[in-house]
């Protein structure tokens, strides 16, 4: 492997991350999956882990599996700046009389990042890309409470002599419904979820490095209020998030006159506190308008907070009923802007 493969797999994970990498306790696997995945909850900050008035989205807490009437189809795509990919796809199912099921996958990618050497040679052309599909299932358990389980399997590649690692990880989430207005929603998201990475094909040294890069576990409180005409819904969401890393590194060393290898490893634990609100406002029959906030972690808070506005439109059509959905918004870190679009048709309504 050489030296200027290594410096551009360097830069084509900080390009992936999107700059959620540049605050250590912001970063972790897989850092799209915070992101977010679908304009319609981006719109209002992401903070959707007690609604259920926007639709169904059950990666924001599993328990809203179980309150769809109907098959739902959702697909988006996001425009992302240095030749970066994100994209999503869902499909909702009733499952009478009271649960329901969510099948999706997202993918996550740069394409045709040009590796060149620290002289500034070009080498190669690489392409990566981090993938996810999960399975949920929601069950209503009376009129006002609901649960809810995701079981999520996840893969990375961003160089071709790494193996790719793979990895298992679950959700769970809680809903209740306090008044006819007002709901609490609780979830803990990616338990269970790591990544190991085995350098040694890369190295050409056996067991060279190894390290474990955790997916940050993730718990979420929020509430969603509906204003008496329901043309306004309010959201808000704290979210407190913890994460670990484990590294383990292959020292030679000299003992009595022989060469020898020495495996060493250290563990890094910290956490940290998100914010985020939302409202979402029904202008017309046909037209959705939203806008959000979120603080980012609430330790760097100046720089990390970002907004987000976007809208859903209700398309004249009879079959399948499509609605279009948009957002607008800044990155973390502020790296670029973000837009994305979705499509929503109903099936066998």
């Amino acid at each position: 492997m050489t030296t200027s493969k290594i410096y551009s797999i360097i830069v084509l994970i900080l390009l992936l991350s999107a700059g959620e990498l540049m605050s250590q306790v912001g970063g972790g696997a897989m850092p799209y999956h915070r992101m977010g995945s679908n304009p319609r909850i981006m719109g209002i900050g992401n903070a959707y882990v007690a609604g259920s008035h926007l639709g169904i989205y059950a990666q924001y807490n599993p328990a809203l599996a179980s309150q769809t009437s109907f098959n739902q189809i959702d697909l988006s795509g996001a425009i992302l700046s240095y030749n970066r990919n994100l994209a999503s796809a869902s499909a909702t199912f009733p499952l009478p009389p009271n649960a329901g099921l969510q099948i999706t996958a997202t993918y996550a990618g740069v394409s045709n990042f040009d590796g060149r050497t620290p002289s500034g040679y070009h080498t190669e052309t690489f392409s990566t890309h981090d993938l996810q599909a999960s399975a949920t299932f929601g069950l209503q358990l009376n009129p006002k409470m609901a649960i809810g389980l995701t079981a999520r399997f996840l893969t990375a590649r961003y160089n071709p002599d790494v193996p790719a690692p793979t990895s298992f990880g679950a959700d769970i989430g809680f809903r209740y419904i306090l008044t006819d207005h007002t709901a609490i929603g609780f979830s803990v998201q990616d338990l269970l979820s790591e990544f190991t990475w085995d350098t040694q094909e890369l190295y050409n040294t056996p067991g060279s490095i190894q390290q474990k890069d955790a997916l940050p576990t993730r718990l979420k409180f929020g509430l969603q209020h509906l204003m008496p005409d329901q043309q306004l819904a309010l959201f808000l969401e704290f979210e407190h998030r913890i994460q670990s890393s484990q590294t383990y590194i292959l020292s030679n060393i000299i003992e009595n006159g022989r060469p020898l290898n020495r495996i060493t490893s250290s563990t890094e634990s910290f956490s940290s506190n998100y914010f985020r609100i939302g409202a979402n406002w029904t202008a017309h029959e046909r037209i959705d308008l939203r806008a959000g906030w979120q603080s980012g972690d609430l330790e760097f808070i100046g720089i990390s907070q970002r907004f987000s506005g976007g809208f859903t439109l209700k398309l004249p059509f009879d079959l399948y009923r499509p609605e279009i959905d948009y957002v607008f918004m800044r990155e973390p870190q502020g790296v670029s802007w973000l837009h994305m679009f979705a499509i929503r048709l109903h099936i066998n309504e």
